[in-house]
């Protein structure tokens, strides 16, 4: 990528004053670019090379030294010089053999300057021809500045900026949004036969011309020209600096409306499904502002991204709940779904309006809506690899002052199918048995009853001990207390699995052969499965 704003070797070579001076060597360096002309003075002149620099010498300051004569290419080239100009006769005889051969080696245009022509007369030329250069980019720089700016100022989008962009450089142009996890795409980038859908990798391939999208210390995203037949030239560069300026103030802009929408929303929610009756009847007063009906019906998901809780990390639940509110809305979107959305605790909550029609009132929940969450926890995983997803249903209910209800249901679904490895999309159905112990008492009660029963055990021995013990309980309520099946499931010795089973019956005081024993220990051992 060249984002120098210079010329090259070659088009210096162009000027009338060049007509009479020599490539003796380096030919291979005839694209280095040059921003600058200097004149070697004095021995430790590179201390003061930058790069881009065409440096001219009459070989004074290295006449009689041959270590300094061999390594001044070498330098040159690690410093990033352009070329190097060098008028023998007076100082020098003739331009060293070793230093035309290092000009070859590191592609430094090495020049012969006649005897009579004068360094001022090769630098005004050069460094005007550079200047125009530069005054031509600038010019056109500000050009594209104003045009993207007015796209801004007239409320154009960030696709508009980038279709501006793309006319401007020639060439596609992809934009990845890090805070909400979209793509955006010129419209010349479908057509060229890009990827609708660019993997990590697509951002560093070959011909992509990669920048950042920043504000302060804040990147928002990348902006990616895909100029895959040509160089980009100093004024695409410059080009592509401002778009993506352009564009990080869009999202600064866009992420800020966000932020107010959602606190708004977030307040609303909470009051909404409080189940709180101030508070119910509050939000119901705010709900055309939010464009809900009252006597429609209403149903309430609950999302979890499995094995990392959103409270635990600031920064990752920015970014979870910022992408699922992007795909959450592109979803609702999708699936022409009027909803509201909100971080609950560790949850991520969303309000789905249904409808109030016959159809709507005899819908049936699986089939209307799993395609749907499919298709966003499908999205939600692939924005976090090695995260597992899940999505719980409240059961829908008439009228928004109800919701709660169904948030409920939604919450205390997603809390038993985070524990008992459930399908990815659960109803209230899914959780069977262990729906109704948390219907019909607070975890709190079920924690009491739960203690009560298996207290000896949960601290009897080591804890691997009663973990086995534990284990050996479930499997044998799972299996119908078999203990045959149970020793066949858990790859265990028939006596191992009594054993087990009698240590239990003797730390609990219980017998299983009792009805009511079992009926009890069943009951706790399940809850405790719920709460951990």
């Amino acid at each position: 990528m060249r984002n120098e704003l210079g010329i090259t070797v070659k088009d210096v070579l162009q000027l009338d004053v060049f007509k009479e001076i020599k490539v003796v060597s380096g030919l291979g360096g005839l694209s280095n670019v040059v921003t600058n002309v200097n004149v070697m003075k004095v021995p430790d002149i590179l201390n003061w090379i930058r790069p881009g620099d065409f440096l001219l010498t009459t070989g004074y300051s290295i006449k009689d030294d041959k270590d300094a004569q061999v390594a001044l290419i070498p330098m040159l080239a690690e410093k990033k010089a352009a070329a190097i100009g060098i008028k023998p006769r007076r100082y020098l005889s003739r331009i060293p053999p070793e230093m035309i051969e290092l000009a070859d080696r590191y592609n430094i245009p090495l020049l012969e300057i006649p005897f009579d022509l004068s360094f001022s007369d090769i630098m005004s030329p050069v460094m005007k021809m550079i200047v125009n250069k530069q005054m031509a980019i600038l010019v056109k720089s500000d050009e594209a500045h104003k045009k993207l700016m007015n796209i801004v100022l007239s409320g154009g989008s960030i696709v508009d900026i980038m279709d501006a962009t793309s006319e401007i450089v020639g060439c596609p142009i992809c934009v990845r949004d890090l805070v909400y996890g979209r793509y955006f795409f010129s419209k010349d980038w479908i057509p060229s036969g890009l990827p609708s859908e660019p993997t990590e990798d697509v951002f560093w391939r070959k011909g992509y011309n990669v920048f950042p999208i920043a504000s302060g210390d804040s990147v928002y995203g990348n902006i990616c020209l895909c100029s895959k037949d040509r160089e980009l030239t100093p004024l695409d560069v410059r080009v592509a600096e401002i778009a993506s300026m352009m564009i990080a103030l869009e999202l600064v802009k866009e992420q800020a409306i966000s932020e107010v929408e959602l606190k708004y929303e977030s307040e609303f929610m909470s009051d909404l499904l409080s189940g709180d009756g101030e508070k119910v009847s509050l939000a119901l007063e705010k709900a055309g502002v939010f464009g809900l009906s009252l006597h429609n019906r209403y149903v309430v998901m609950v999302f979890l991204l499995k094995d990392r809780h959103l409270n635990s990390d600031a920064e990752f639940m920015l970014r979870v709940r910022n992408r699922l509110i992007s795909i959450g809305k592109d979803v609702a979107n999708r699936f022409k779904k009027r909803a509201l959305f909100s971080v609950m605790g560790e949850f991520f909550v969303m309000l789905v309006d249904i409808g109030r029609g016959e159809k709507e009132r005899n819908v049936d929940l699986k089939r209307a809506f799993s395609p749907m969450l499919e298709f966003l926890i499908n999205n939600l995983e692939r924005s976090f690899v090695g995260k597992s997803a899940i999505v719980a249903v409240g059961e829908p209910v008439d009228g928004l002052k109800y919701a709660w209800k169904s948030y409920q249901d939604a919450y205390i679904s997603a809390c038993i199918g985070s524990k008992l490895d459930k399908d990815k999309i659960i109803f209230r159905d899914d959780i069977g048995v262990y729906g109704l112990l948390c219907r019909v008492a607070s975890f709190d009660e079920l924690r009491s009853f739960r203690d009560r029963v298996l207290g000896k055990l949960l601290t009897y021995g080591t804890a691997q001990r009663r973990k086995e013990i534990i284990n050996t309980l479930n499997a044998f309520f799972e299996c119908n207390r078999n203990v045959t099946t149970v020793s066949k499931k858990m790859f265990l010795h028939y006596n191992t699995v009594v054993y087990r089973l009698r240590k239990a019956e003797i730390i609990l005081g219980v017998d299983l052969n009792d009805a009511e024993d079992v009926l009890k220990l069943e009951l706790a051992i399940r809850i405790h499965k719920v709460l951990g």
